[in-house]
């Protein structure tokens, strides 16, 4: 069969989606997935689905998978009190929830330098967490000497002048970058769910908004500010 799985944004969301597309893959089938475009370039970090653009059209299609919550779905899952994949799977493929994300086409590169990295920023969180505190976190953790901040934009980089941050120009890049740190700080947002399928270790503080009900801390060693 060929099945295109569509789920336009955010990052996360379409990570967490991954296992879903896998399992899939594994049964057989072909799996396109649709989002948009600037986030794309997970999918060089995979070689079991591909990226489809959004307004790109297509033939052949044997089954579409929908269950993009915002804006349509967001009432009914908030109501529903699920934990997300449990949601958005919808009872369509079981088998696949609580699996692993996994990157299969990463390069196979080290860092020159040791370093700790902390990604405090984050778009969809509900309770949102003071960055600055984030960052306090990680340096009472990890120190200040080796510690990077994952920024989202170069100027807020830029702006940062007693811990070193950086910006990645790509999400493969930004993916290696969580993958070959000495120690990684996230909050609940997409870096955090790349440490999941990357490290086997990473520290993670959670977003806690209904429940828990968004909170996506697989693997990961639960830090309290």
């Amino acid at each position: 069969m060929k099945i295109l799985i569509q789920y336009h944004e955010r990052l996360g969301d379409i990570l967490r989606l991954l296992p879903l597309a896998k399992h899939l893959s594994e049964k057989g089938n072909e799996v396109l997935f649709e989002c948009k475009d600037e986030y794309k370039d997970i999918f060089n970090c995979v070689s079991y689905v591909k990226h489809k653009p959004i307004d790109a059209m297509y033939e052949n299609i044997d089954f579409v998978f929908n269950r993009q919550i915002w804006p349509h779905l967001y009432d009914e899952y908030r109501k529903s009190g699920q934990k997300w994949e449990r949601f958005v799977y919808g009872g369509f493929c079981d088998e696949a929830i609580g699996k692993r994300i996994v990157l299969d086409k990463l390069p196979d590169t080290k860092a020159n330098e040791e370093y700790n990295l902390v990604a405090p920023f984050g778009i969809s969180q509900v309770n949102r967490i003071e960055p600055s505190m984030v960052i306090k976190k990680a340096l009472e953790m990890y120190g200040l000497e080796k510690t990077i901040i994952l920024c989202p934009t170069e100027e807020i980089a830029n702006s940062l002048f007693v811990v070193r941050g950086h910006h990645c120009n790509t999400i493969t890049e930004m993916v290696m970058l969580i993958r070959n740190a000495k120690n990684f700080l996230g909050i609940n947002s997409s870096p955090a769910v790349i440490a999941s399928a990357v490290r086997e270790q990473y520290d993670w503080i959670a977003d806690g908004s209904f429940d828990g009900q968004d909170d996506y801390g697989a693997w990961a060693t639960r830090v309290y500010l």
